[in-house]
């Protein structure tokens, strides 16, 4: 008779830790193959978003690099994510064609000061020296983790 009180405690145990998970797990940042389009930015100090109208496009290539499309150029550097919430940003290096937009120029300068992430659904907000929002890009090749 003792044994079913242990029983029920032990599998309601188990429900409970795989709920918890099952909730945190949307939160956390699995990125690897995602594609992520910059919709809108905050700069540090302002209190207005700015609505970005070009398709500039962060990728998750691996565990361990992203690429940065603006609208001529197209940057590469690292990224790290070191607890749920926190993410660090190399700085990247970018190829030198002409004329990107200057809110293009903007993300890029505001990446490397983004240490903090959160995700919603489908978009992805980061903020650190500013804020910037990202919406899963269509195109990704993986959606269905994030």
């Amino acid at each position: 008779m003792k044994r079913r009180p242990i029983l029920s405690m032990l599998l309601l145990f188990v429900l409970i830790l795989w709920g918890l998970a099952a909730c945190t797990h949307d939160h956390f940042l699995d990125a690897t193959g995602s594609s992520w389009r910059v919709t809108k930015i905050r700069e540090e100090g302002s209190v207005a978003w700015q609505k970005v109208d070009s398709l500039i496009r962060l990728t998750f290539v691996s565990e361990t690099l992203y690429t940065l499309r603006l609208d001529v150029n197209t940057c590469e550097g690292e990224y790290r994510i070191f607890s749920e919430g926190e993410v660090y940003f190399s700085l990247s290096a970018c190829t030198k064609m002409c004329c990107d937009s200057k809110i293009a120029i903007k993300i890029h300068d505001m990446l490397p000061e983004m240490k903090e992430y959160r995700k919603e659904k489908n978009v992805l907000h980061l903020k650190g020296k500013g804020e910037m929002e990202l919406e899963n890009d269509d195109r990704s090749r993986k959606t269905a983790d994030l």
